[in-house]
């Protein structure tokens, strides 16, 4: 029997791996807020990228770059997946495409099954026959994870609280299963909260951060309770494009964080620190979640022996969104007058 939560660590060796410009790279979503890091790095490293995005939640990309090549195409249909695995045999393939926004999902669930679980499908069943592909990394999550105030390892029990979580899990079992008929390498990222510049998705910090500059003295937030491991955008596309190099295995399940957690109350603290300015956060009952976990930790062992470890701090996080939504208050003035 095949270990689909298999680790090996035979491959510690290959983390510094160096991609080279015979390299062919998919990523889906790669508009967006992690996949244009992801995008950025592939191409420093010589890589020829190839970008699937409906430009939902996200913008073009350079196309002055001759390395990238941009196709704007629905993952959710299979002829437009089809066609674009047709164009090139790619050696990898990153799949960062779906709707994250968890209250999105649970208005529209429809939309979230499409997106992130038909388009997995479509995705990973076209590439089955590759016969050039090494490997495939997906961007999961530990909303698979069950409700638990314990430390999360990989093996720990998967039983979602929302659709986004199911989505994610029933998306790992599509991309392991196509792996062991496709002969590829299937490593399953899951993702904590990302936070920094260019959220794409009104999240907690993009949204304190607009608000306070704008110049907002009091702002509602939801639950401040709950204790979540954050993990810099940067960080995560590091380490998106170091699961590249790892060998030796039919299957990774990789937890990725900071390995620190902070509550909400944490957090606003934070951003009032550096604000440097007074700002009040007041509870408001129409943003709480009607389902909050009240700690969400995973255990991020395997990671750092495996490809490494987070740079960035929170704090570089904060100081990064509020300048640039400084940037974006900033008034726009004319030699017209």
């Amino acid at each position: 029997m095949v270990d689909l939560c298999d680790n090996s660590y035979s491959i510690i060796e290959k983390r510094g791996v160096t991609l080279s410009d015979q390299n062919h790279v998919l990523v889906t979503g790669g508009c967006g807020f992690l996949g244009r890091h992801v995008v950025s790095r592939l191409a420093a490293q010589g890589c020829h990228v190839t970008i699937l995005d409906d430009l939902s939640a996200g913008a073009p990309p350079d196309t002055a770059d001759a390395s990238i090549k941009f196709v704007n195409g629905d993952i959710a249909d299979p002829s437009t997946v089809r066609a674009v695995l047709g164009e090139r045999p790619f050696d990898h393939v990153i799949h960062l495409a779906a709707i994250h926004f968890i209250p999105r999902c649970d208005a529209d669930p429809r939309a979230a099954f499409m997106v992130n679980v038909v388009g997995t499908r479509n995705l990973v069943e076209a590439l089955v026959p590759s016969s050039s592909l090494k490997s495939l990394v997906f961007a999961s999550s530990v909303a698979v994870y069950a409700p638990s105030v314990e430390v999360l390892s990989e093996d720990a029990d998967t039983v979602p609280m929302d659709i986004y979580g199911w989505s994610k899990l029933v998306c790992e079992d599509l991309v392991r299963s196509a792996s062991l008929r496709g002969g590829w390498r299937a490593v399953c990222c899951r993702l904590s909260n990302l936070i920094g510049p260019g959220e794409t998705n009104p999240h907690l910090f993009p949204e304190i951060g607009r608000q306070i500059a704008r110049g907002e003295a009091l702002i509602e937030v939801g639950n401040t309770t709950p204790r979540r491991n954050y993990l810099h955008v940067m960080d995560a596309a590091d380490l998106f494009v170091r699961c590249i190099g790892l060998s030796g295995s039919d299957a990774y399940t990789i937890n990725l964080g900071s390995g620190e957690e902070y509550s909400v109350a944490d957090i606003l603290s934070l951003f009032q620190k550096a604000a440097q300015r007074p700002v009040k956060f007041v509870e408001a009952a129409a943003r709480k979640r009607k389902v909050d976990r009240p700690r969400l930790q995973p255990n991020t062992t395997v990671m750092r022996g495996l490809i490494g470890e987070p740079q960035r701090s929170v704090e570089d996080a904060i100081k990064a969104v509020l300048t640039e939504f400084a940037l974006k208050t900033q008034p726009k003035w004319s030699n017209t007058g």
